[in-house]
């Protein structure tokens, strides 16, 4: 087996990672920054004890074969208990966001954020 693959982008016409297109391997979590009117949905873990502390963005691993965007209405839909594709609207000119799941800040743990909009 050879050396570990390397996260790739999309290179633009001048051979530099293209800005538009997000580099998605090796992000195997992702969420959804939900905006509603000039706020942001967060959820909280109604579990006991609390799957985690205070309140947070939903996100979730991302499935074998599951697209990202679809991970991240996933994510909306079952941690916020809404119906993801009827009710959140994608904002596909607003790039995802990185969230870095460990302290250390290495990626080794991210999970990329997707805008939408609450309809």
């Amino acid at each position: 087996a050879g050396p570990p693959s390397q996260p790739t982008r999309a290179l633009a016409a001048n051979g530099h990672p293209d800005p538009e297109q997000p580099c998605t391997e090796g992000a195997s979590w992702v969420g959804a920054l939900i905006l509603r009117g000039n706020r942001c949905v967060l959820v909280r873990s109604l579990a006991s004890p609390p799957g985690w502390p205070g309140m947070r963005i939903p996100f979730v691993r991302l499935g074998k074969g599951e697209s990202a965007i679809d991970g991240a209405i996933r994510a909306a839909s079952e941690q916020c208990d809404i119906d993801g594709p009827a009710e959140l609207q994608p904002l596909p000119h607003i790039p995802p966001a990185s969230l870095y799941l460990d302290d250390d800040c290495t990626g080794k743990r991210r999970a990329l954020i997707y805008p939408f909009y609450a309809v």
